[in-house]
């Protein structure tokens, strides 16, 4: 015993020593490989970086004071060289946060080079003294010099990811270094007497004003290539696409503009009133005034905030410079105060409120409103600055005259002080427009792309809203009326059932995902016009969509109305088929077992609808060959994006080679958010028409009978072949619509990331493919959608 306790401390330090040895080998490899310095967090650097910018925006008015301000008609030097200042400072400060756009860390090198030139930014209040003051500029051309020199750098040593775009990667390598290069040659000028240069000083901030490049159309890159390739594609994807102006975080912006008001309402207080009239009662007048300007301030705070509630969440450059200079306004509220109290002049103030009410006016015009805002929100947007700029342009002009009321000055802010508006209350996605597209936005009711294609509509492409006694809700029913040249044939109307199955977003609301069908169904219209025009008569369809709720229980009170539809649609959800015991998903398995299967309505499912359908035959009093309808995890995992899927030799003759996603007339290409499967299908009355190994159930076709469907798989082609009462499929073909590729799929897509269910990666292949790959997929997509209509009947039938 003691000599075996004696003799473990030796091993304890030989093994430790071990350790070290091999700690001291590995870090003298990390030093070799270069592995030496921590990465740092961007948005940490940037945090400082911002409040820097913040306090030098601020501190420009120590340079000013308020007695330059009223001299300004006979010296305005002082006021345009602090502007001209401010516009330097933020310029900067939007090219550094769009340097760093594409990347998320940063070496101890570059953390150090970007805190220099913030000391740079903090120097330019310097130089512009020295020039206000004594009319030298040379520390101003020489600190510009200096902080371009240092961006430059930096910008070198800064990694551009993947999902940059082409034009993005010319700006962010060159930029830079030629404005460096415009800086020393300006400089130089100046110090050899060159009276130009001053124009260069001037210039030279419009070089990199506009930081250009987004993200790259096509998702990430392998690869990017040489400098010609680069070239070709700057010209090509970016350029002549549009793809010209990247986006700002909105919170970014917003942060910086926080940070203004913030250190503006301190030396609001402190500077221009001072303690001494705080602690003296005797006087109140401006200790009032200093509190309206507080207000004020306040005021369009609490409104810039507002107005972005409903909007994207990145702002474009235009968003960002009126944002900027409403915050330089606001900076100058304080200088306006204090000439008010000093000299008791205050048409600067006057002044002042009507460039912060033309820019915030000019801010709202040109922002959007994206998400589910109700219509007093959106008649606040686009018209509250408006009014405010007339009420003080009124007020100012009164003042002119000698007929001051100082009561509109003290209630303009009433103008803006109540932010109203709320979400609206069906939870549906306006529009993406201003004013003018008010009253059609609020007839649609959600996120739809305008317009009907190359087929003009016979009365409108837009939504109407009709009342249901039987609930509480309108009813929602969508309509478009379909122009067919040369088809005289075509059915007059399609009537159609929705029952809807998802109330939220991404993939809903339930007006959202009825227009998104009403597009599909368009487009599949407007393609067998296209096949089938031979007459010299036109033909119209009118497609008319009515939406029942699933999860609220909603479905046709009678027989009459159910048979009053030529069709149902069961579209996708964030629910799982499976899970039977939540209410409202059992009961939907008996309608369609009771109200479908037992009628044989024709009937379209898609993805949650597709599966439902499936694993409705599983419940209930059914054959054993019946029972083998279910429903289940996918066992691939959840899936986003593009997927070729081989056709059954069934489905490539039902869908036909114009579905296939290739020449041999072998496979299809649609789009797909999901994260279960049918894992099978009831054999006595459903044919699989497309799948793979793991997944051989991605498309079924459903028979009233096993003697159709046996008569099916031995007639196809045929004339008189049985045709299904059901079509399912398990892509998303509605994807494929404008809506659904700028709005839904996207949203599904981002929404799979956010829950850990996809990788970013696997989120940007996606995203990407659903661009290079549109016209293969939106040609699959119509194909089959059109098939399985025309097997439905829905279009007249026959034509293939």
């Amino acid at each position: 015993m003691t000599a075996v306790a004696a003799a473990a401390p030796a091993r304890v330090r030989t093994k430790s020593g071990r350790r070290g040895m091999k700690l001291a080998s590995d870090a003298l490899g990390d030093v070799r490989e270069g592995r030496l310095f921590s990465p740092y967090d961007v948005d940490c650097v940037l945090d400082y970086f911002d409040g820097i910018v913040s306090l030098v925006s601020v501190f420009l008015y120590e340079e000013l004071g308020w007695e330059p301000l009223l001299n300004v008609k006979n010296d305005p030097r002082p006021v345009l060289l602090s502007v001209l200042c401010f516009f330097h400072v933020m310029v900067f400060w939007i090219n550094v946060h769009h340097f760093l756009k594409y990347t998320t860390e940063l070496s101890l090198v570059q953390v150090w080079l970007l805190l220099f030139a913030s000391l740079g930014l903090v120097l330019y209040l310097l130089s512009l003294a020295a020039w206000i003051e004594v009319s030298d500029a040379s520390f101003y051309y020489v600190f510009n010099a200096v902080i371009c020199l240092l961006l430059s750098a930096f910008n070198l040593l800064t990694a551009i990811g993947d999902d940059a775009s082409d034009l993005f990667w010319l700006w962010h390598r060159f930029a830079p270094s030629v404005a460096t290069v415009w800086y020393v040659v300006a400089s130089a000028l100046h110090f050899a007497g060159v009276g130009g240069s001053r124009y260069m000083l001037f210039i030279a901030p419009f070089l990199y004003t506009v930081p250009l490049g987004g993200k790259r159309k096509g998702g990430i890159r392998k690869k990017r290539g040489g400098m010609k390739d680069i070239l070709r594609g700057a010209w090509r994807d970016d350029l002549s696409a549009g793809n010209v102006l990247s986006p700002f975080k909105m919170s970014r912006v917003l942060a910086y503009f926080d940070s203004i008001v913030g250190l503006a309402t301190v030396f609001l207080l402190i500077e221009i009133l001072g303690y001494e009239d705080s602690i003296q009662a005797e006087e109140l007048t401006p200790m009032l005034q200093a509190l309206l300007c507080f207000f004020h301030v306040m005021v369009y705070w609490v409104n810039i905030h507002h107005s972005f509630r409903f909007s994207p969440p990145t702002c474009n450059v235009l968003q960002v410079w009126l944002i900027a200079f409403i915050s330089l306004a606001l900076v100058f509220y304080p200088l306006s105060l204090g000439a008010w109290i000093s000299d008791n002049n205050n048409e600067l103030y006057y002044i002042v409120n009507i460039a912060l009410c033309v820019l915030v006016a000019a801010l709202l015009q040109v922002t959007t409103i994206e998400k589910a805002a109700n219509s007093l929100y959106i008649l606040w947007h686009y018209l509250v600055g408006k009014i405010a700029v007339v009420w003080y342009l009124i007020a100012y002009l009164l003042l002119k005259i000698g007929h001051e009321q100082l009561w509109m000055l003290v209630l303009g802010p009433i103008c803006f002080m109540f932010p109203v508006g709320q979400p609206t209350s069906d939870s549906s996605l306006p529009f993406l427009g201003g004013i003018s597209a008010l009253i059609k936005s609020k007839a649609d009711g959600a996120r739809s792309c305008v317009g009907n294609g190359d087929s003009p509509s016979c009365v409108g492409n837009g939504d109407s809203l009709t009342n249901d006694s039987n609930e509480s809700k309108e009813r929602i029913v969508v309509t478009r009326c379909i122009t067919c040249p040369g088809v005289s044939s075509m059915g007059k109307q399609l009537n159609l059932m929705m029952i809807n199955c998802e109330e939220h977003l991404p993939y809903g609301p339930a007006r959202q995902i009825a227009l998104m069908f009403l597009e599909l169904l368009s487009d599949c219209a407007q393609l067998r016009c296209k096949k089938a025009a031979s007459g010299k008569e036109d033909g119209t369809i009118r497609i008319r969509i009515t939406v029942y709720h699933a999860q609220r229980f909603d479905y046709p009170a009678t027989e009459e109305d159910w048979a009053s539809f030529d069709g149902i649609l069961i579209p996708g959800s964030l629910s799982a088929a499976y899970d039977t015991h939540i209410e409202w998903i059992g009961h939907l398995m008996k309608v369609i077992q009771s109200e479908i299967v037992a009628k044989s309505r024709k009937t379209l499912g898609i993805c949650f609808g597709h599966q439902a359908f499936a694993h409705s035959f599983g419940m209930g009093d059914c054959s054993e060959e019946a029972m083998q309808g279910r429903a289940a995890k996918c066992v691939l995992g959840p899936i986003a994006g593009r997927r070729v899927v081989p056709l059954t030799s069934q489905g490539q003759v039902f869908f036909g080679a114009s579905c296939s996603s290739t020449t041999d007339n072998t496979t299809s290409a649609m789009l797909y958010t999901r994260g279960d499967m049918v894992q099978s299908i009831p054999t006595n009355v459903a044919v699989s028409l497309c799948g793979s190994k793991e997944l051989p159930f991605e498309a079924v076709a459903y028979f009233s009978s096993n003697d159709d469907r046996q008569k099916f798989q031995s007639r196809l082609g045929c004339e008189d072949e049985p045709k299904p009462f059901a079509v399912t499929f398990q892509a998303h073909p509605e994807f494929s619509t404008c809506t659904g590729s700028n709005f839904n799929y996207p949203d599904c897509v981002k929404s799979m990331e956010s829950h850990g269910m996809i990788s970013n990666q696997v989120c940007l292949l996606a995203q990407s493919e659903a661009g290079e790959r549109e016209k293969e997929i939106t040609r699959s997509s119509l194909e089959c959608t059109l098939a399985a209509a025309n097997a439905l009947g829905w279009f007249g039938g026959g034509l293939r």
